[in-house]
């Protein structure tokens, strides 16, 4: 039997073709119909005259975007390392009023790379018919468990909530898993609700480097950049070190100067050797002091940094070593 008619007879369909990578993050804010919230996750035309969703749509949307900000409160990654302040735009067109047409049995395409990345949402589930939540946050309507994350048994229609969870997915960069339990499948049937997995999750912590807050991911210790620079003016420079999971117990993470062309005590003081994170906490910064001296013709000078352990938590390999060079300003 040929795969696409064995597709329609099961009610499975393609839920994502998608293109490139993710984008730049910048500081905004969401305007909500009925509040103003600063948002890690930003929908950019909410409310605007191309945003075409209903207000039922739009309500499983923000749910869905939700779901990912409490799952990831960090956005600025180690792994490669972004500049950023801990926001992505998305763009979303489509949905039941709006007459797109994505092909085929696709209900939903994400385009990440230049510009803003866009999710589209096919008006008509490719074919077949949106089940639209009025209770987006409780999935009573889908009774019967196949996984902790993938339930069955729901009205008819494609979820809309399960098919939003998977294009932001990608937009976050998850790819196509092998699984039909996993939100990140390829196709998914109608009458079902997938959420995040904890695959999906680890992914996003491991593989793509966000902070996730996800029970039982042992944290990763990385520094957020390999290199930085600041005037000798400048008393408290910024030098991060971030986890991969925001933990649930205290973890520990030692570093120590390795070399460099600068002398600690006369050009810097580093108090201690140890950064202490308190459950919940995933960022902090290395204890350093630079000394505004007024030697003549000092030059720039370097300080070589290094994580060599951790508690409660394991190192990032390739992101364990910093060079921070200390610019001259006599």
């Amino acid at each position: 039997m040929p795969w696409s008619l064995l597709r329609r007879l099961i009610g499975a369909r393609p839920l994502e073709k998608r293109r490139s990578t993710r984008s730049g993050f910048r500081p905004a804010f969401e305007s909500l119909e009925d509040r103003t919230v600063p948002s890690n996750i930003v929908w950019t035309n909410r409310l605007t005259a191309g945003d075409r969703f209903t207000p039922r749509e739009r309500l499983v949307i923000d749910h869905a975007i939700q779901t990912w900000e409490n799952l990831i409160p960090d956005f600025n990654s180690v792994y490669p390392a972004q500049v950023g302040s801990n926001v992505l735009f998305v763009r979303f067109v489509g949905g039941s009023r709006s007459g797109l047409d994505l092909g085929g049995m696709t209900v939903g395409l994400a385009r990440t790379g230049r510009g803003v990345p866009t999710i589209s949402i096919d008006a008509n589930a490719g074919g077949s018919r949106w089940y639209v939540d009025r209770t987006p946050w409780d999935r009573a309507e889908f009774p019967v468990s196949f996984t902790a994350k993938h339930f069955g048994g729901g009205p008819a229609g494609q979820d809309l909530l399960s098919v939003v969870l998977h294009e932001l997915g990608h937009v976050l960069g998850l790819p196509h898993f092998n699984d039909r339990h996993d939100l990140m499948a390829a196709t998914g049937s109608s009458r079902q609700r997938w959420l995040p997995s904890p695959r999906d999750v680890s992914f996003i912590a491991n593989r793509v480097g966000f902070t996730v807050n996800f029970p039982g991911i042992v944290p990763k210790a990385a520094f957020v950049f390999g290199n930085s620079n600041a005037g000798e003016g400048m008393l408290h420079p910024t030098i991060d070190v971030m986890l991969s999971a925001v933990p649930t117990q205290t973890v520990t993470v030692s570093f120590v100067v390795t070399g460099g062309s600068a002398s600690n005590g006369s050009d810097y003081a580093v108090a201690g050797g140890t950064l202490t994170f308190a459950p919940g906490e995933y960022k902090k910064s290395l204890p350093l002091t630079l000394v505004n001296d007024t030697q003549s013709f000092e030059g720039n000078e370097t300080i070589q940094f290094a994580l060599v352990g951790a508690t409660g938590a394991t190192l990032w390999p390739g992101y364990t070593t910093h060079s921070f060079l200390i610019v001259d300003n006599d």
